[in-house]
């Protein structure tokens, strides 16, 4: 679903009149999310750390969710209907990034889990907490990946969010409020507006900006690059579905295309001169994703939809946010 666009109107209907915390506001989906609630007749909340101005007219709750026991304080505060749980920590560098990935990551989950369950909450039809999970929970696995396929991730950031959707998981086992209301949303490569620096799609934007000739790997890497506009339109509906929701569901496109196919793609959609991807300068990394195409198909059961956005689409209206012109197309 591109950014510029509403969310279905539906489904949003489905929201009216309830109360929706989001954790992660700051990042592509967060931001795409609090969005699609513009206009809308739901009460949005959103957590911040520091003053901001919370993005789809929401209200802003401060809090440091780093620190234990700070949810159980923002719950009592907002009393949600529904919470999207989107906050994570790489911990890709140093102890300190590596407890702090612990503790977003895999604590904060149960943590969060743990408080939903115990409070008695406003009932309403669809789901009271949803969590965005990752491909890297199951590490450098061949083959088509399915929900419970076996998972057996290298580093630290694909532990740690593993834990918390196996803490997920207990808890809604063990809670009536939560079994089949409460779900581990498995995300894949996701792209588009507001990606960090560094990133694939950020790295070609700014490439276009500079002129600049960019360092990339062969691209030989196989990847499902779903569109973060897509993934929050698959949240927003996976949120108000009203039939019990499996403990792990799959929110991506199903389909795998190459690195160089994705950096190629945006090349033309960007304008990028003959040679400005220096395919191969790079030496590829350690790799804990897996390397089969996600099973999508418990998705489609369920909400009867999919992710539709064309990597092309995607790029271009990421182009046009960042305020980067992309070649005419007839």
């Amino acid at each position: 679903m591109l950014l510029g666009m509403n969310a279905p109107s539906p489904v949003l209907e489905a929201y009216a009149g309830r109360r929706v915390l989001l954790i992660g506001a700051s990042g592509p989906i967060g931001r795409a999310l609090a969005g699609m609630f513009t206009g809308s007749l739901a009460e949005l909340w959103v957590v911040a750390r520091g003053e901001t101005t919370a993005p789809g007219g929401g209200q802003v709750i401060l809090a440091d969710l780093s620190l234990p026991g700070a949810f159980a304080r923002v719950l009592g505060s907002v009393k949600p209907h529904i919470t999207f749980h989107l906050a994570s920590a790489a911990g890709t560098s140093g102890n300190s990034d590596a407890a702090l990935a612990e503790r977003m990551n895999h604590d904060l989950a149960s943590e969060i889990a743990g408080v939903v369950a115990g409070k008695d909450q406003p009932r309403w039809s669809g789901m009271c907490l949803v969590r965005a999970g990752c491909a890297a929970e199951y590490g450098p696995l061949e083959g088509v990946v399915r929900e419970d396929s076996p998972a057996n991730p290298a580093g630290v950031f694909g532990r740690s969010m593993l834990a918390g959707t196996w803490a997920l998981a207990r808890a809604t086992q063990s809670s009536p409020l939560l079994t089949g209301r409460a779900t581990t949303a498995r995300l894949f490569s996701v792209y588009g507006p507001g990606e960090r620096p560094g990133r694939l799609l950020a790295s070609l934007l700014e490439a276009a900006r500079t002129g600049e000739r960019l360092k990339l790997t062969r691209g030989e890497e196989r990847r499902d690059f779903t569109y973060a506009g897509d993934v929050a339109e698959g949240l927003l509906r996976l949120g108000a579905c009203q039939s019990a929701v499996p403990p792990v569901l799959h929110v991506a496109t199903g389909h795998l295309i190459s690195v160089r196919e994705f950096a190629e793609t945006a090349a033309r959609e960007l304008g990028l001169r003959p040679g400005q991807l220096d395919f191969g300068a790079l030496p590829l990394l350690s790799d804990d994703m897996p390397r089969g195409a996600a099973d999508t198909s418990r998705l489609t059961r369920l909400l009867g939809w999919r992710p539709r956005t064309t990597i092309a689409d995607g790029i271009r209206e990421t182009a046009r946010l960042a305020g980067i012109a992309t070649t005419a197309h007839s």
